[in-house]
C-alpha cells in the first residue's frame, strides 16, 4: 500500500520546483548605470550643462520605469524634482534632490 503522507509531500516538493522555474529573477539592486546617470547630471549641473543633466535624468527615470520588480518611487521623485529645479534653473536645489535620489537608492542595495 502506498504512503499517503509520502504521496503529498512528493506532490508539494515537485510543485514549489515547478513554481519557482516559472518566476523570474527579480534583480537585487539597481542597476549601475542608474548610479552613473545620476552622477553624471550631477557633473553637468556642476559645470552648468544645462540639457545634458537633463538627458541623464531622464535616462535614469527611465532606467528605473524599466527594471522589473517594484518601482523605486521616492526615487523617481527626487529625480522629476531635479529635472524640474533644473529648468527652472535652481542648480543649488537640483544637486540636493539629485543626492536625495542617490540616497533613496542606496537603502535598495
Amino acid at each position: 500500500m502506498s504512503n499517503p503522507l509520502g504521496s503529498l509531500f512528493g506532490a508539494l516538493i515537485g510543485a514549489t520546483a515547478y513554481v519557482a522555474a516559472e518566476v523570474p529573477q527579480l534583480p537585487a539592486s539597481v542597476p549601475d548605470e542608474v548610479r552613473a546617470e545620476i552622477r553624471h547630471a550631477r557633473v553637468e549641473l556642476y559645470c552648468d550643462h544645462r540639457d545634458s543633466a537633463i538627458n541623464d535624468i531622464r535616462a535614469a527615470c527611465t532606467h528605473l520605469r524599466q527594471r522589473p520588480g517594484p518601482l523605486c518611487g521616492e526615487t523617481l521623485a527626487r529625480l522629476e524634482q531635479a529635472n524640474w529645479l533644473v529648468r527652472r534653473r535652481q542648480f543649488g536645489p537640483a544637486q540636493d534632490a539629485l543626492e536625495r535620489a542617490l540616497a533613496s537608492l542606496e537603502t535598495l542595495s
